[in-house]
This record gives structure tokens, sequence and C-alpha cells, in this order.
């Protein structure tokens, strides 16, 4: 089971689980365009602390088809996280869009 937020026929952020146990090492993501145009990405780690949901890792790059970046947990805090997404393409470059994944669990 994934936590995974999809936008038709445009793209999808997925985690590789949605829940990691205090063995995990890493919050592997898949980042997959089916637009066709070159996409840039910005992907925030994100962890609720009881009241707002609080930055812990960041990731960016440009990609065609798709990539995997990971997210180490070494230093992590256990709790609930989410990933929180801005997505623009190369050739729509007014439109930035913003997305979250549901919530998943990291043990420590």
């Amino acid at each position: 089971m994934m936590a995974c937020m999809q936008s038709a026929g445009m793209f999808s952020i997925c985690t590789d689980a949605n829940h990691y146990t205090a063995n995990a090492t890493s919050i592997d993501v898949t980042i997959n365009n089916y637009h066709g145009a070159r996409m840039r990405y910005e992907i925030h780690l994100q962890l609720y602390d009881g009241v707002s949901w609080i930055n812990t890792g960041y990731t960016s790059g440009h990609l065609l088809n798709y990539v995997v970046k990971k997210f180490a947990l070494a230093g992590q805090r256990q709790g609930n996280y989410r990933l929180y997404g801005k997505i623009r393409y190369d050739d729509e470059p007014g439109i930035v869009g913003e997305y979250y994944t549901p919530s998943f669990r990291v043990d420590r």
C-alpha cells in the first residue's frame, strides 16, 4: 500500500509504503509525469507536530518521464508525515499546482 496523489492524466507522486517501521531507512518517492512536457517539481517531506505541518526534508528537479527520490529517515521523528508537492510544466510556465499525499506513519 502506498500514499499516492494523482492528477488525472498529468502526474502522480507516490511513496513506497504508507507505514514505515523503526527499521526503515528511507522513504522512496516515485514521481511519474504523464503530460509529455518537461516538468519541474519541488517536494517537501512534512511532519505533523500536532498543530501544523512542518518541513523536514526537500528535493527538487526536472523530469520528462519519471524519477525516484529518497528521503533518509535517519534523524526524523516518529509521527505522521505527508508529501507536499509543487508542480510546473515547461509548456505552461504560469501555472503552478500544489498537491498533498495522504498522510503516512513513520515509527522510530
